[in-house]
């Protein structure tokens, strides 16, 4: 027997150690989960508020196009930005739309036919940039905003006659 020891005093300070490291562990594991999920709702919500997820009810597609590719494109679905993520593939029948890694959650690959790309017009925005701006879908499901060179890619009957070059 141990005279004069309290194992319970000489235990309490390596246990509130023990716990503290316990905390933090856990507070580290609820921000690996909670991270993750929140950018999965932010992508969501995005795809929401422009119409992406509109776009690919109709538009969705999985199949890969063979065709000119252009990546790290900016453009606008509805209010929404894509700043230098976006993926584009034009063919005769039309063109897809892509969002790179890590974006691409809730934005699914679209191919989008040229006979649903219709009143196509310049829209001038800030610093006198120039992007192409199209309603896509009859009636509209969403407004698409591209740079203005895509214009060289569409066909001459989805280019409004008003537009710069004659296109």
């Amino acid at each position: 027997m141990l005279i004069g020891y309290n194992i319970a005093a000489i235990c309490r300070p390596h246990l509130r150690m023990l716990s503290h490291q316990v905390e933090i562990l856990l507070i580290i594991l609820a921000a690996l989960v909670a991270l993750p999920g929140t950018w999965c709702g932010v992508l969501w919500f995005l795809a929401q508020l422009g119409g992406w997820s509109k776009l690919a009810k109709y538009y969705r597609s999985d199949i890969a196009v063979e065709g000119g590719t252009h990546r790290k494109c900016s453009g606008k679905v509805g209010i929404v930005s894509y700043k230098s993520c976006l993926i584009l593939t034009f063919c005769d029948s039309g063109i897809r739309v892509a969002v790179t890694l890590p974006f691409r959650i809730a934005h699914p690959p679209l191919f989008i036919p040229w006979v649903d790309i219709h009143d196509v017009r310049e829209k001038k925005m800030m610093l006198g940039l120039s992007f192409l701006q199209a309603n896509v879908g009859s009636p509209t499901v969403a407004r698409l905003s591209l740079p203005i060179w895509v214009g060289e890619y569409f066909p001459p009957q989805v280019i409004h006659a008003g537009l710069p070059g004659g296109r």
